[in-house]
């Protein structure tokens, strides 16, 4: 979502920053092209996360804890990701496959929204379940705001993979308070 509620209004603006130049309005010019500027920084930052996404190849390459580290070094920047994976259970390569997807969803939004520096990721795999605890320590939202936010899908898609795979997925956040993404996901034997 995030590409396309960007690059609309980034066209419409260049549009008539092109107009304002002709009319010789240049502070309202210098605001557009600080916003395309954002704009295209944005896009550019949003385009690498949907490749990371699209990359489940990686899980069925490296096992799910390499995978996501790698797309934590390779998106991250500078936040502190630290991922664990235990258990004994077993962990179907197509959970393991949204799993990835899942945190690589919830990392873009805490890299583009949180201000965080630290984000802990944890699988737990028993017999009965698998649980995915995501913690990050950055500003914190209103969950319920984020959740009906119009045009944004991180965290509706989140949900909505989890209760595909019956599961539940629980949301823990205030402002200033980080956040926690909790999700429980019943096994249902090999695949």
């Amino acid at each position: 979502d995030g590409l396309l509620g960007v690059l609309y209004p980034l066209v419409l603006r260049a549009g008539k920053a092109r107009e304002n130049l002709a009319a010789k309005e240049y502070s309202v010019v210098e605001e557009a092209l600080a916003f395309i500027e954002k704009a295209g920084a944005y896009c550019q930052t949003e385009g690498k996360a949907v490749m990371g996404l699209l990359a489940t190849h990686a899980v069925d390459d490296l096992g799910l804890q390499a995978a996501l580290e790698a797309y934590a070094a390779d998106f991250c920047g500078d936040l502190r990701v630290s991922i664990d994976v235990t258990g004994s259970g077993f962990l179907p390569t197509m959970v393991q496959r949204h799993f990835y997807r899942i945190c690589a969803t919830a990392l873009a939004n805490v890299v583009r929204h949180a201000a965080a520096t630290r984000v802990r990721i944890r699988v737990d795999v028993s017999v009965d379940e698998i649980q995915l605890t995501i913690h990050d320590d950055g500003r914190g939202f209103d969950r319920e705001v984020a959740l009906r936010q119009p045009g944004h899908f991180g965290l509706p898609g989140i949900g909505w993979r989890v209760r595909g795979l019956g599961g539940t997925f629980c949301v823990d956040s205030a402002p200033g308070q980080g956040a926690t993404l909790a999700i429980r996901i019943p096994v249902r034997g090999p695949e």
